[in-house]
């Protein structure tokens, strides 16, 4: 949100965004909506940020109705205070750009903006006394919400003590009364009327003065009877909830006590089930255990002959494979001897052929 009424309250952007072209208006706030996404990581568009802007000048225009309504004596300065910064927070940023906007334009369009507030010259005819005494300092919001604590103490005091309050306001230097204790050189009044001014004042502070130091005896009886009092009834209550804290002991002693009672009688109740659980569950154990035991031997006995089964099996099979081996290696060898036959036998036909070739070659050329 700073980052947008940065970029708000710059005057470039604010005479483009507040031109009658909707589509530049548009462009623009898409454009800081984009780069406020890419810096806070949000999903801002440029509705969000109209709706934003319209939302801060609304905030603002209803905190110059609340100022006009304490010029206007309708509202005390520090409950106006406190409403301003609940309706806008941003004002101490919000009101120098728009006063500053609006002294420089000529015409109101500015002040009804992205508003719809009718204030209209009223509101921009607001007493700058009254603002500068608001938000005077940077922190007046905290200032006063510390400050009323004490306002209301030295309003009890001054109501509880009006002498003291009075001489105190008028020994304070920089007060109007002492303004008035010293009078310039340049004033056209006598020095009798000075002097009849400064006794006058002085019989005045001396009656004061007697008036504030009874009442203050009168306070510090008052208070020294009133703090007896107190200290009689914390003694009262110390005494009462002695009493309830021991009866409570007591109480509290004897429930333990029954309670460790039944305790223990519950744990020998427990100690005696677990003790009878312990052992059927030990007999239990040695039963299966022995049913195990002959189930295992049995199994194992079924095993052993099985695997001696197979194993003579395997044997009569692995003689068979070898006798068939060697049939195998015998019916190779005749093989072997017949394909050595019929290799001599064709050698033996190849030969042949080519005599007789070449004696029918011979026979040819002698009938040629």
């Amino acid at each position: 949100m700073e980052m947008l009424m940065d970029w708000a309250t710059d005057p470039d952007n604010y005479e483009k965004y507040t031109n009658p072209n909707a589509q530049e208006a548009e462009d623009l706030f898409t454009e800081i909506a984009k780069k406020i996404n890419a810096k806070y990581d949000t999903r801002w568009h440029k509705t969000v940020i109209n709706h934003k802007i319209n939302c801060a000048r609304q905030s603002y225009d209803a905190a110059r109705e609340l100022i006009a309504s304490a010029e206007a004596g309708k509202l005390d300065p520090k409950i106006l205070q406190r409403r301003l910064m609940f309706v806008c927070p941003l004002y101490n940023k919000l009101h120098p750009f728009y006063t500053s906007m609006a002294a420089g334009s000529n015409s109101s369009e500015h002040q009804t903006d992205y508003s719809g507030s009718t204030l209209g010259k009223r509101v921009t005819s607001i007493s700058d006394d009254l603002e500068e005494d608001i938000f005077g300092s940077d922190n007046s919001f905290y200032d006063l919400q510390d400050s009323e604590g004490e306002d209301e103490q030295s309003e009890r005091g001054e109501s509880a003590r009006p002498g003291r309050s009075e001489a105190l306001q008028r020994d304070e230097p920089g007060s109007s009364y002492t303004e008035k204790r010293h009078i310039s050189q340049d004033d056209t009044r006598t020095l009798e009327v000075a002097g009849a001014v400064n006794e006058i004042t002085t019989m005045y502070d001396g009656v004061n003065n007697q008036q504030y130091s009874g009442e203050y005896s009168h306070y510090r009886c008052d208070y020294r009877d009133y703090e007896d009092i107190h200290i009689r009834r914390i003694q009262e209550l110390e005494r009462s909830h002695m009493g309830m804290f021991e009866k409570r002991t007591q109480e509290l002693e004897m429930t333990f006590n029954q309670r460790m009672k039944e305790l223990a009688e519950e744990r020998a109740t427990f100690s005696a089930r677990m003790d009878r659980e312990r052992g059927e569950f030990l007999a239990m154990m040695e039963r299966e255990r022995k049913e195990f035991a002959t189930k295992m031997d049995r199994e194992r006995m079924e095993f052993t002959a099985k695997m001696e089964k197979e194993e003579a099996d395997l044997k009569e099979r692995r003689q068979e494979y070898k006798e068939e081996r060697q049939d195998l290696k015998q019916q190779m060898h005749e093989l072997k001897q017949q394909v050595l036959v019929i290799q001599s036998e064709r050698l033996d036909l190849v030969r042949e052929n080519a005599a007789l070739k070449k004696e029918l070659e011979i026979r040819l050329f002698r009938m040629t």
